[in-house]
């Protein structure tokens, strides 16, 4: 799955902008308030951890190379920011606040697609090497293609 997404990094990449370009336009959107004055409901929630997850998690597979783990910090950094500035920009939308919650629930998102990616990348260096040692060639030379 992983080498789909390396392989075509350019719509992975494109799939996060749209999905950033989503977040501003919906936080653009005044919605009703909420019975009973609940400041985060479980709609609210669900959509910020799973947007958010959805904009790390493309940004993370956008990379073209899994050896570029230093990228790692600058996209989570990039994605966190990008939460900030979405609280920012609901605050001077009529009908919208900034929240610092929110914001956290963001981060969240964030920190459990970072997980995901880990995960899969771990799992797919395993399968990597496992096919190396069954197929007799050696590390060195499957690492240097």
């Amino acid at each position: 799955m992983i080498n789909w997404f390396e392989k075509h990094s350019r719509i992975t990449v494109t799939v996060a902008i749209i999905i950033a370009l989503a977040i501003f336009y919906i936080s653009s959107i005044t919605f009703p308030q909420e019975k009973g004055g609940n400041i985060t409901s479980n709609s609210a929630t669900t959509y910020h951890i799973g947007i958010f997850f959805l904009l790390s998690l493309f940004m993370l597979l956008g990379l073209e190379k899994r050896k570029e783990f230093r990228l790692i910090p600058i996209i989570i950094l990039l994605a966190g920011v990008y939460a900030a500035l979405d609280e920012l920009h609901q605050y001077f939308v009529p009908g919208r606040y900034c929240s610092l919650t929110d914001f956290l629930i963001d981060l969240a998102g964030i920190l459990v697609a970072l997980g995901l990616y880990l995960m899969l990348t771990k799992y797919q260096n395993l399968k990597t090497r496992k096919n190396i040692s069954v197929n007799g060639r050696s590390k060195r030379s499957e690492i240097s293609k």
